[in-house]
């Protein structure tokens, strides 16, 4: 799945497993990919929080507050929760819903604004209940990023579909080199 994710949703896992090691965590719940998007910071969602209030800083004070620190041992692979894996697959059906399947109909692609989505929609997760203490309804944030997501004409819009006009190019260009060389092999 993580081959359908933009690079700034990418970044936002990277922060979260960043996140989860800071906390001396041994798994990466919602909590640290909610901790990842506001980081990331350039996500609808991202503004949503801040114009709420809800700061990195605010964020982390509420994620430690509830999952508490871990033994400190810093591992290199960090395994997702089963609240993280529930909320990706849910980012994969926003982003099928909403047609974001910008390359062709096999290839969808997740943004922040829907592994956002997918983390609201997990409703035992450490994220929702963060967002919750800090004063945040899940609709406040839930209504204006899936309004965005919708709106095909927002810049965020164009450069996905220009982005992935790209890399449809790029994949079509190297097809054609790898057809290329195999008519230009010598036979054995």
């Amino acid at each position: 799945m993580i081959d359908c994710f933009t690079e700034e949703s990418i970044k936002v896992i990277m922060l979260a497993q960043d996140e989860s090691r800071r906390l001396g965590h041994s798994f990466v719940s919602t909590g640290q990919i909610l901790l990842g998007a506001i980081g990331e910071g350039t996500s609808v969602a991202a503004e949503i929080l801040k114009s709420k209030g809800v700061t990195l800083e605010r964020a982390r004070i509420e994620v430690e507050r509830i999952s508490g620190r871990g033994s400190y041992l810093i591992t290199l692979e960090i395994p997702f929760l089963p609240e993280a894996h529930r909320s990706f697959n849910l980012a994969s059906e926003e982003s099928e819903r909403l047609n974001h399947n910008y390359i062709d109909v096999d290839h969808l692609m997740i943004e922040v604004d829907h592994l956002m989505l997918g983390m609201l929609r997990v409703e035992d997760g450490i994220g929702l209940q963060v967002l919750t203490a800090l004063g945040v309804e899940a609709n406040e944030v839930l209504d204006p990023i899936t309004r965005s997501l919708s709106d095909n004409s927002s810049p965020r819009a164009r450069r996905n579909h220009a982005r992935a006009l790209e890399n449809r190019a790029m994949i079509e260009l190297g097809l054609e080199q790898v057809e290329r060389l195999k008519h230009d092999r010598p036979d054995a």
